[in-house]
């Protein structure tokens, strides 16, 4: 993950053995990026386990943490374990990952309570929902308090987009799920079970962000590859990696290049609740090296005008605008078509810049 330019991750998967391996591997110094680990809660867990769970917030080490607990509310459309408002085409799909539901929102409620933010898998419309309610409510009860967030999302109704940016509740999603497991003719068995009114409602990034959620990219690695540049590719073109020239499956839901930069690092940032500028430009790197003005050798203007002084009026950079230069904080690949520099006033991710219409195809 290092070599990809990932310089930290949400591991979302801890259990087991899991927590003995980061310790083991943070004390011998081999842990080559920041990690913020989320615990799980299963169907079944007691008061008991509510409360272990809690206590374990804040363990970790040098480069990693425990912070959140993650919580599953369904499971996949493909083989027809998510929790959907309609059934499928098979007729499944139809009920939740918790046998009882109502035991799953008391204890995102007895979480919140305790500051312990959750992460929800959930990517049938009616699991979407139900999360989006048990936040709802614990919020009504005890304030805002910690930022909860929904994984996956894939398919969900108009009336449910707008509550996430009311909430304040991330929306957390894989774009290459959709590039690689979906078609745009809906011929994949995603689509076929879905029917194409809801196949046609797949991983609204777009929509949701212009809803006021923020939006933020991922892998869900191992289920997809964990290259940063691939999930904001796939953000843009919305294709299959392995074939992109196949028309995109929804081409209206693209993010920009800038919004899918933001989504891997300022927003994701923002999920863990990192302050100080987590995702932001890294002003440090270009401190430690004073600016040298470059001088010309003498005979490089031997018979040529003198340049004009630069204007005094000129344009001037907003005081919180990258500087050119200066390095993004994200850790992707300085060189080749992963370079992320500060460009004038804006920034440019260089292979990302492409349209996802038709036969305009980002490298």
């Amino acid at each position: 993950m290092a070599a990809s330019g990932l310089t930290g991750a949400h591991v979302m998967d801890a259990n087991g053995d899991s927590l003995a391996f980061l310790t083991a591997l943070d004390a011998a110094g081999e842990l080559p990026l920041r990690l913020r680990v989320a615990t799980w809660c299963q169907p079944g867990t007691d008061a008991d386990g509510v409360r272990a769970l809690i206590e374990q917030q804040g363990a970790g080490g040098a480069l990693w943490r425990t912070d959140g607990v993650k919580i599953f509310m369904d499971g996949t459309i493909d083989n027809g374990t998510a929790w959907l408002e309609r059934p499928d085409c098979h007729g499944e799909s139809t009920h939740a990952f918790w046998p009882d539901p109502a035991v799953c929102t008391r204890i995102i409620g007895e979480l919140h309570r305790a500051g312990v933010p959750t992460a929800t898998h959930a990517i049938g419309d009616a699991a979407v929902r139900h999360v989006l309610d048990a936040v709802e409510k614990a919020q009504a009860e005890t304030g805002r308090g910690v930022r909860h967030r929904v994984e996956h999302i894939e398919t969900v109704p108009d009336d449910t987009l707008r509550r996430f940016g009311e909430l304040d509740v991330i929306a957390s999603m894989q774009p290459t799920h959709c590039c690689d497991f979906t078609r745009a003719d809906h011929t994949d068995n995603w689509s076929r079970r879905l029917g194409e009114e809801r196949a046609a409602r797949a991983w609204r990034c777009r929509d949701l962000w212009d809803s006021g959620a923020t939006v933020v990219l991922g892998s869900d690695w191992p289920i997809a590859p964990f290259p940063p540049l691939g999930v904001m590719a796939g953000a843009r073109h919305r294709r299959p990696s392995r074939d992109l020239t196949q028309p995109p499956h929804g081409p209206e839901q693209a993010l920009t290049a800038l919004e899918a930069l933001q989504g891997m690092t300022v927003n994701a940032a923002r999920a863990a609740g990192e302050r100080g500028g987590g995702g932001r430009p890294d002003r440090r790197r270009a401190a430690r090296r004073p600016h040298r003005p470059r001088r010309r050798p003498a005979h490089h203007s031997r018979g040529r005008p003198a340049r004009p002084a630069r204007a005094a009026h000129r344009r001037r950079r907003p005081p919180d605008a990258p500087r050119p230069g200066h390095v993004i904080r994200t850790g992707l690949p300085r060189a080749g078509c992963g370079r992320i520099r500060a460009m004038g006033t804006g920034v440019r991710v260089s292979g990302l810049l492409a349209r996802p219409s038709a036969g305009t195809v980002p490298a």
